[in-house]
């Protein structure tokens, strides 16, 4: 029997040093006595991933792995919405939301038992004003502090300068109200942030939604009140223990859609990734068109 076609595509971006050839070579030896047939890819540019992935798909490739963080992972996995071909997730970001989300091992050589032993799981795509999304999209506080931290220099990534943005646009970011138009209800409040969530965590040990579930055909509507300095500061090692929905000031609603109207165009992200959008911004959800290798 031949063995079966897999494509692992690599952002030699992601994380914090030049690393490819090193973790090319040890995929080549966990994969060394796997029945497959790996083909490596290096992306230059921006985009690149989805092109290969669709290709992939057309080739009847049984797997594509992403090397990469959660925007890598996000541009692998739209060119495989609705086809048979399985992501394959090796971590390599600076806070790995995703893959922490579904439990893969954020070492190499336990990503890649994954990918050679692991199960397959089917998983829903989100969608913010039209851009699919997996782990967590929103605007507020969070795509404030995305966009900020992709400006920065590569050498300037991981936990400590996110947090250091994190904290300088806590006082600059200004505050909306925001309409929420969902089947039924409607109603507005003033926000710090607001989360989509499909996975529970944005990454670092971040929790949005503890009890988030990328497979039960819902989203997570996840809002933090417009707070202070102080409450800010209480609030936040709530994030890190996975009980941030035990605090006043959060608010979490389960939807499959929605219409939100905010103030003004600015950034939202997704999946980590910051882009612009404008006021109005749909939101829907479509189950288990992703399927994904996980432990």
């Amino acid at each position: 029997m031949m063995d079966k076609l897999i494509k692992v595509i690599i952002n030699p971006k992601s994380g914090w040093g030049r690393w490819v050839e090193q973790e090319i070579g040890v995929l080549r030896r966990c994969l060394r006595d796997a029945p497959y047939q790996a083909e490596f890819l290096v992306t230059k540019r921006r985009g690149e991933g989805e092109e290969i992935a669709r290709r992939a798909v057309k080739e009847g490739a049984f797997m594509v792995v992403a090397i990469g963080g959660d925007g890598t992972i996000n541009e692998v996995a739209r060119g495989l919405i609705g086809s048979s071909t399985i992501l394959g997730i090796i971590p390599k970001g600076s806070g790995n939301g995703f893959a922490r989300s579904l439990g893969i091992p954020l070492t190499i050589r336990r990503a890649c038992e994954v990918l050679v032993r692991g199960n397959t799981r089917r998983i829903d795509v989100g969608y913010l004003a039209g851009k699919p999304f997996f782990n967590t999209a929103g605007f507020g506080l969070d795509s404030a502090i995305g966009w900020e931290y992709n400006r920065k220099p590569r050498r300037f990534r991981g936990f400590l300068p996110y947090f250091i943005i994190g904290a300088k646009e806590f006082f600059v970011v200004k505050r909306e109200e925001v309409k929420f138009q969902l089947p039924g209800d409607s109603f507005s409040r003033r926000t710090l942030l607001v989360t989509l969530a499909n996975g529970r965590e944005y990454g670092s040990g971040i929790v949005i939604s503890p009890d988030a579930d990328p497979s039960d055909g819902k989203l997570d509507l996840c809002m933090i009140d417009d707070i202070g300095l102080i409450e800010g500061l209480f609030y936040l090692p709530f994030l890190f223990s996975r009980r941030i929905d035990r605090t006043s000031a959060y608010h979490r609603f389960r939807i499959s859609e929605a219409i939100i109207f905010r103030e003004r165009p600015g950034p939202i992200h997704i999946d980590g990734d910051p882009e612009m959008a404008g006021e109005e911004l749909s939101v829907r959800i479509e189950p288990g068109r992703l399927i994904v290798r996980v432990p």
